[in-house]
């Protein structure tokens, strides 16, 4: 209950936190920074709008052609277009909400870690050096790959540690979803977590 708690409160201050400073700005002024977050809600945008006017054919090779950047956060800001509205901005509201995802799938993977109060402790801790970091507040305002890939990253090792806690067909498959949806949001994401942990695996 704690837990659940310390994240909603988590959720309306970072919420609050990218309305007044950032979505409201560009909104009313109809600006966008000229930098990735620009290119990135261009690609969000893009396949919101190919995909709203049904033509799918262009929307596969779009994101066929995202091999810069993998085309894992622009397909995961639709469903922001869709609800939302089709108004750019509206793709600015995903990062928030992948720092709501790295606070609550970071304390599930800690609680099931230590499944006693040591483990509600680790996950208070964990949240609140997460909503007192400025540097992690500054991408939970932004459309970039690094808040998403962040909760891609801890989404692998909860389906790994579910996996090391019951290794059945299930759970494996789980973990082989995570690994490929964290390779589609954030190559060097992936090398850096896919890595340490065939490694840890390696059979001795």
């Amino acid at each position: 209950a704690v837990t659940v708690t310390v994240v909603m409160a988590t959720a309306a201050y970072v919420m609050q936190l990218v309305a007044r400073y950032t979505i409201e700005v560009v909104g009313a002024r109809r600006l966008l920074p000229r930098w990735d977050l620009a290119t990135h809600l261009g690609h969000g945008w893009l396949d919101y709008h190919l995909l709203a006017t049904g033509r799918l054919d262009r929307l596969v090779w779009d994101l066929w052609q995202q091999g810069y950047w993998p085309p894992g956060l622009s397909m995961y800001q639709v469903p922001f277009y869709v609800l939302l509205g089709g108004d750019m901005t509206s793709g600015l509201w995903s990062s928030p909400v992948a720092f709501v995802l790295v606070a609550v799938t970071g304390a599930v993977v800690l609680v099931r870690q230590r499944r006693d109060g040591a483990g509600v402790v680790s996950a208070s801790v964990f949240v609140a050096l997460l909503i007192s970091s400025p540097y992690l507040l500054a991408y939970a305002s932004v459309t970039m790959t690094e808040m998403l890939g962040a909760a891609a990253q801890l989404l692998v090792l909860a389906c790994y540690q579910a996996w090391r806690q019951r290794p059945v067909e299930s759970t494996a498959r789980r973990f082989a979803i995570a690994l490929t949806v964290l390779f589609f949001v954030k190559y060097n994401y992936f090398l850096m977590l896919a890595v340490p942990l065939a490694l840890h695996m390696w059979p001795a």
